[in-house]
Order: C-alpha cells, then sequence, then structure tokens
C-alpha cells in the first residue's frame, strides 16, 4: 500500500482535493454528490498524472538521491505497472467528472494531461522555465470543482483563485528547484540557479514571492468572500505571512513551508466562508 501511496504522492493529492473543493464551494455552497465526485475526479487525475510522471522520469529519478526511493527506480513497481495504474487513475477522474455532466471538466482534465505530462515534463530537460507551464496545471483543480457544480470558467471569482494558485506555484517550485539544484543538475535538468546563477534565481523567486502576497491582498477587495470576517481574518493571514517571508526570506525552506501553509489556510478559509459561515 505504502509503495502506491508514493506513486500517487499523497501530499500534493490532498492539496489538488482541497483547492478543488474550494473551487466548487466558491460556486455552491450546498453540499451535494457533485462536490464529492469533483474531488475524487481531481484526486484520481492527480494520482493519474503522478504515476505517469513517474514512468516518463523513472531513469532520472535513479540519479537523484531525492527520487532514488520512488517506486520504478526501488524496482517496487515495474514501469508498465504504473502505466496501468496512470491510465486507471485517469480514467477514473473522466468517469466520476462524467457524473456531473460538465463537459468543461472533461475538457480541463484532457488539458492537465497533455500540459503537465507531454509539454511540462520534456521542458523540464530543456528550460528552467519550464515551471511557468506546469504552474498553469497546478491551478487547473479549483476550475475543476467550480465548472463540474455548473460554473463558468469566464467567472472572474474563479479567475481569480485560480490565478492566485499559479502565482504561488511559481515561488513553490522555484524554492524546490534551488534547494535539490545538485540533484536536478545529476539527472540532467534544467534550474534557474545552473542556468542563471544564484543571485538571479533569488530575485526571481523574490519577485514571484511578492506578486503572490499581492495577489492575496487583492482578494478581500475583489469581494471573493461572503461574510465581511472572512475578509479580516484573510487579510491578518496574509499580513503575518508576508512577515514570516520576509523574517525568513534568506532561509528558503522555512518560506517553502509559509508558502504552502498559507495556501491551506487560504483554500480552507474560502470552504468555511461559503459553506458553514
Amino acid at each position: 500500500m505504502k509503495v502506491i501511496l508514493k506513486l500517487f504522492r499523497p501530499k500534493v493529492s490532498l492539496m489538488v482535493g482541497l483547492s478543488t473543493f474550494a473551487g466548487a464551494s466558491l460556486f455552491d455552497s450546498g453540499l451535494n454528490l457533485f462536490h464529492l465526485y469533483a474531488i475524487l475526479s481531481a484526486v484520481s487525475l492527480s494520482a493519474g498524472c503522478s504515476a505517469l510522471n513517474q514512468f516518463q522520469e523513472s531513469e532520472r529519478d535513479n540519479m537523484m538521491d531525492r527520487t532514488k526511493n520512488r517506486p520504478i527506480p526501488m524496482g517496487s513497481i515495474k514501469p508498465f505497472e504504473a502505466i496501468r495504474f496512470a491510465i486507471l487513475f485517469i480514467s477514473l477522474s473522466v468517469a466520476f467528472m462524467l457524473m456531473t455532466d460538465s463537459h468543461t471538466g472533461i475538457f480541463l482534465i484532457l488539458i492537465t494531461v497533455v500540459v503537465y505530462n507531454f509539454i511540462y515534463t520534456p521542458l523540464k530537460k530543456r528550460t528552467p522555465f519550464a515551471l511557468l507551464i506546469g504552474a498553469v496545471t497546478g491551478a487547473i483543480p479549483p476550475m475543476l470543482g467550480y465548472t463540474a457544480l455548473g460554473g463558468s470558467l469566464l467567472h472572474m471569482d474563479i479567475i481569480l483563485v485560480s490565478a492566485v494558485l499559479y502565482v504561488w506555484q511559481t515561488p513553490h517550485f522555484a524554492i524546490l528547484a534551488e534547494r535539490y539544484a545538485v540533484d536536478y543538475k545529476k539527472a540532467g535538468f534544467h534550474t534557474l540557479s545552473s542556468v542563471y546563477g544564484q543571485f538571479k534565481t533569488h530575485i526571481f523567486i523574490r519577485i514571484w514571492l511578492a506578486a503572490f502576497i499581492c495577489s492575496l491582498f487583492l482578494l478581500p477587495v475583489a469581494k471573493i468572500y461572503c461574510n465581511t470576517n472572512s475578509s479580516y481574518v484573510h487579510t491578518g493571514l496574509t499580513a503575518t505571512s508576508a512577515l514570516l517571508i520576509l523574517i525568513f526570506i534568506k532561509k528558503p525552506i522555512k518560506t517553502f513551508h509559509i508558502l504552502n501553509l498559507c495556501m491551506v489556510l487560504f483554500f480552507l478559509l474560502l470552504v468555511v466562508d461559503r459553506i458553514i459561515i
């Protein structure tokens, strides 16, 4: 069971499920089966894409200390088994989305697989800016939830929420790549620091961190919350996050964890605002 979970990256899938739930709640605050179908579709999609990605990068994973304990490099799962799991879970994702009767959701699933596995994954070997493409797929889960419940992708609420998630992912992945720069170089992946040096990489990360904080501050102004108290809590959390990032700006790993916690709290607050308050 642990081997299968490693193939699916459960922490990533949990974040995907939470952001999908937030997107669904953004459109419809009344809990129903469509919320569940949307979450199951998104989590299955995340698991399927992860399995396919690990098949695609199994040789390079074996070269990196961070990933050499993944199922395929360890020999716990054969490559063709990973492919079968990928097909199974991507198919499940489509099946769950069909239960919501959302054609837009099906289209988003297709876009996610194509962009993540067949554009972003190969691009990682060619350019450090592949992360800007990968972040597109990371911003899709709230859209899956929103459209599964009947919402339009053109609505400003879902555009703003997905935009914040996109802006968050860029420094998130850049910090991660910086931490494992030696590993990435060993495996033949291009990182910002290996191409442009640490100084320019740190500037890049700080610009995106500033953009992320600014985007969070804009959400209450855009009236994304139904309850005024939620807006106050959001502003307080954003200000606290900004302060902590400033304090730990020279400690990338702490900044990384602050970023992750900030995003989790944002989605939880969005769900609480729509469903509980």
